[in-house]
C-alpha cells in the first residue's frame, strides 16, 4: 500500500493534535481470458483459456516508464502484481494467443483503480475449413480430387493444392491471421477423382468467421463406360477381332480416341473405361474372319450419347459368311469329274452391284 507522511508541532499549552493517515491500496491486474464464442459452436465456448501471452506499459511507482509480461494460466487469468499507480493510464496488449485461436484486438488503456483491477479479453477460435468430396448419384465419399485454395487477393494457402484423403476429406485447421475477423477463399478443384467428371462449377467462394468452421462440398458425376459387344447373329457367340473406329465428336476433345481401331477380345468385347460424356460415331471398319461386313456405310455406323454417370453398352451382330459347293459327278457313274470350269454370280446385298467369280 502507498506510505503517507507529515510534520507534527506540540504546543506547551495546546491540547495535543490528532493525526490522521489514509492509505490507497496499490493497484494490481487481473486479466481473465475467455473463448468468446457465445453460439455454443465451440467446445470451449465462454470457457477460461491458458497460453495467451500479455504485455503490459505503464510507470511504475517510482515514475519509471516499465513494461510487464504474464501468460495466461488453466484458470485463464493472467496477474499483473504491479504495484501500479492509481489513475494512472496503462497499455493492455495480448501479443501471442492461445493455440488455434486468433488474436485479433489491439492495445486496450487500462485506468487503474485502486486494489484489485479486472479486464475480461476474449478470443475466437482460428476457424477451420473441410472440403468434402462425393459423387453426386451414389454420395460415396471419393479420395484423389485435388484442390487450390486461394486467398481473394489471389494470395496462395500454404500446402495448397490439398488433395482429399480415403474419406473424400481435407481439412485446413487454420484459415486466418492475426487481426482478422474474417477472410474470403476460394477453393477450386482442379482434378477430380480417377474416373469422375471435374464438379460443375468447379469452384466456391466462402467467407471464413472467427469462430466459425466451415464445410463446402463438391459433388462429381462418375465418368461412364463404352462397351461394344460383337455377336453372332444366329448363334450369338462371342466374335472376336472385329475392328471399330471410335470418334468424339463433341467439344472439348473432338477427334479420334487414342487406341483406334480397336480390335473385340476373346469375348467379343471393347470396353472404354472413364470417357467424358458427349457425343460418338462408332463404325465397324473390318469384320472377324468368315463374317460379312455391310458394304453400306451407313448400316455399320453408329452414332451414340455417352450420359454421365451412365455406361453404355452397343450390341452389334454379324452374319458368317455362307459356304458354296459344287460338285460336279458323271451322270452315268456318279463319280467326281475333275478341272471343270465354273463362272458363278453373285448380288452384293443391298447393291445393284454384281460380283463375277470363276471357280475351277
Amino acid at each position: 500500500m502507498s506510505v503517507s507522511w507529515g510534520q507534527i508541532e506540540n504546543h506547551p499549552t495546546r491540547p495535543a493534535p490528532v493525526v490522521r493517515f489514509y492509505n490507497t491500496p496499490m493497484s494490481y491486474l487481473e486479466v481473465l481470458k475467455i473463448d468468446g464464442d457465445i453460439t455454443g459452436s465451440s467446445p470451449t465456448a465462454g470457457q477460461p483459456l491458458a497460453g495467451a501471452r500479455f504485455r503490459l506499459t505503464g510507470n511504475d511507482i517510482h515514475g519509471n516508464r516499465v513494461t510487464w509480461y504474464d501468460v495466461s494460466g488453466s484458470d485463464g487469468i493472467a496477474r499483473f502484481e504491479g504495484p501500479f499507480i492509481p489513475g494512472e493510464t496503462y497499455l493492455l496488449e495480448e501479443i501471442q494467443s492461445p493455440d488455434g485461436f486468433v488474436l485479433m484486438d489491439g492495445e486496450s488503456a487500462i485506468i487503474m483503480t485502486p486494489g484489485r483491477n479486472e479486464v475480461v479479453w476474449r478470443n475466437w477460435r482460428n476457424p477451420g475449413l473441410t472440403i468434402l468430396k462425393r459423387c453426386q448419384d451414389t454420395q460415396e465419399l471419393l479420395a484423389g480430387a485435388v484442390f487450390s485454395v486461394e486467398f481473394e487477393n489471389g494470395q496462395t494457402v500454404s500446402g495448397s493444392p490439398f488433395t482429399t484423403d480415403e474419406n473424400g476429406a481435407v481439412h485446413l485447421p487454420w484459415t486466418l491471421f492475426e487481426g482478422q475477423n474474417e477472410r474470403t477463399l476460394i477453393v477450386t478443384e482442379q482434378i477430380a477423382p480417377p474416373g469422375f467428371h471435374l464438379s460443375n462449377p468447379n469452384w466456391q467462394r466462402v467467407t471464413m468467421r472467427a469462430g466459425e468452421d466451415n464445410i463446402v462440398t463438391f459433388e462429381n458425376r462418375r465418368m461412364p463406360n463404352l462397351t461394344i459387344h460383337k455377336t453372332d447373329a444366329i448363334t450369338g457367340v462371342n466374335i472376336q477381332n472385329a475392328e471399330f473406329t471410335i470418334e468424339r465428336l463433341s467439344q472439348p476433345g473432338a477427334g479420334m480416341l487414342t487406341g483406334n481401331p480397336f480390335r473385340t477380345d476373346a469375348q467379343g468385347r471393347i470396353v472404354l473405361p472413364d470417357l467424358p460424356a458427349g457425343i460418338y460415331r462408332i463404325i465397324e471398319t473390318r469384320a472377324a474372319r468368315n463374317y460379312w461386313l455391310d458394304p453400306q456405310l451407313a448400316n455399320r455406323t453408329w452414332t451414340i450419347e455417352i450420359r454421365p454417370n451412365e455406361d453404355y453398352l452397343l450390341q452389334v451382330q454379324n452374319t458368317l459368311l455362307p459356304t458354296l459347293v459344287i460338285t460336279k459327278m458323271c451322270a452315268v457313274s456318279f463319280r467326281p469329274v475333275p478341272l471343270t470350269h465354273f463362272r458363278v454370280y453373285y448380288e452384293v446385298p443391298n447393291s445393284p452391284n454384281v460380283v463375277v467369280v470363276e471357280i475351277s
